[in-house]
């Protein structure tokens, strides 16, 4: 199995994240990167292979089905059969684990291909001292519309904060508030006794008196 290079996976798929900044790691010769086959369905002809560094705290791998892991799971399987890229991670970790890990990889310089970057102060570091991906021209190329309709929606707030010089150097979050939940739960008796009928989507609720604050706020 040969491993490709991380700018033809980025040429595929341009990765956005909703609660924290990815960066393509770089700093090697970019013209190296080789050509690469793909067949009448889209997939790489040879197994794509890109590494993570995956923030994720490892009690939360207890949540996956038996059997599956951050690594390998539904999800990893799927792109894996759809395209043949295979994500390993380099290193799974969470909190201060994660922030101390990210800390080792800056210094040495070994950096997996894609990773989050959770404070802007490292993410500056690592694009002073080369250890990002240019991914101005990917951005532009691969990107949807979606995904660019969605960072205009911030009338350039979001990339500036990812743009040195002009460059995109990471792909930055567009999620503003990571207090928001992801799945609401609520009691259906509970939901019955309120004078106010049941909100069906995520407009209603933000003006709905039920919701105790606005679910977005000014970045």
């Amino acid at each position: 199995m040969r491993k490709i290079s991380r700018r033809s996976f980025l040429k595929a798929a341009t990765v956005a994240c909703a609660l924290t900044a990815l960066t393509a790691c770089g700093g090697g010769d970019e013209s190296a990167a080789v050509s690469v086959a793909k067949d009448e369905n889209g997939a790489y002809v040879d197994t794509l292979t890109i590494t993570l560094g995956r923030f994720a705290e490892p009690s939360a791998a207890a949540l996956f089905p038996e059997g599956q892991t951050f690594e390998d799971n539904a999800y990893t399987r799927y792109i894996e059969s759809k395209l043949n890229v295979d994500l390993v991670d380099s290193f799974e970790a969470g909190g201060d684990a994660f922030t101390n890990q990210l800390a080792t990889c800056v210094a040495s310089g070994e950096l997996p291909d894609i990773m989050t970057v959770i404070s802007y102060d490292t993410f500056v570091e690592m694009v002073n001292n080369g250890l990002t991906y240019d991914m101005t021209d990917v951005y532009e190329e691969y990107a949807s519309d979606y995904i660019k309709s969605l960072y205009d929606s911030y009338d350039g707030r979001c990339l500036s904060m990812a743009t040195f010089d002009g460059r995109l150097m990471g792909i930055p979050g567009t999620n503003p508030d990571n207090s928001v939940p992801v799945l609401c739960w609520m009691r259906k008796d509970w939901l019955a006794s309120t004078p106010t009928p049941t909100a069906t989507c995520a407009s209603r609720w933000m003006t709905s008196p039920l919701w105790p604050r606005p679910l977005w706020t000014p970045m």
